[in-house]
């Protein structure tokens, strides 16, 4: 039975993650007392999170359901952010999310919290992930100085449109 097909004739909550439902037995069928007593639970947390960046601008998330028994999940906060405090935050449905809207070469923080019809899971572990690096931009302040007939000496200036070190040039 699932937590959405109750009808709770009582409703009390123990320990803040339990909740106990009595329901009528015309109800379930069962033939033990006049009501019977269905424990529902906030899901356990999610596991195994990962997450890739395929471009700069974006992660995608993905992660192993929680455990969702008796009660079935109904949505999952993703919430990240560039310190531990996962500002930005999306509910979502599905066990795989692309964050958008990011900083290339950025490391990202990210933690996913399973919700049932009691409230929160756990939250997962965290994870840390950073964005991919964008193409440089231009090269400023170049100059070259004639040294021989054949050799120049050049200088300039780095990009400053991104956040990454350069490898080469």
């Amino acid at each position: 039975m699932m937590c959405s097909q109750l009808y709770c004739a009582t409703f009390s909550v123990t320990h803040g993650k339990t909740v106990t439902c009595s329901i009528l037995r015309s109800v379930t069928g069962l033939t033990i007392n006049p009501y019977s007593n269905v424990y529902m639970s906030v899901p356990g947390k999610s596991t195994n999170v990962t997450s890739k960046s395929f471009t700069p601008y974006s992660l995608d998330v993905n992660w192993i359901r929680s455990y969702e028994i008796p009660c079935p999940i109904t949505k999952y906060t993703v919430k990240w952010s560039q310190n531990s405090d996962g500002t930005d935050q999306n509910n979502v449905t599905e066990s795989l999310y692309k964050i958008k809207g990011l900083t290339p070469c950025t490391d990202y923080i990210i933690t996913i919290i399973a919700y049932s019809y009691v409230g929160p899971g756990e939250p997962s572990g965290t994870l840390t992930s950073r964005t991919v690096t964008d193409v440089p931009g231009k090269s400023t302040n170049v100059d070259s100085k004639s040294i021989t007939a054949y050799s120049l000496e050049m200088d300039w200036s780095k990009p400053l449109d991104n956040p990454c070190h350069i490898n080469n040039y």
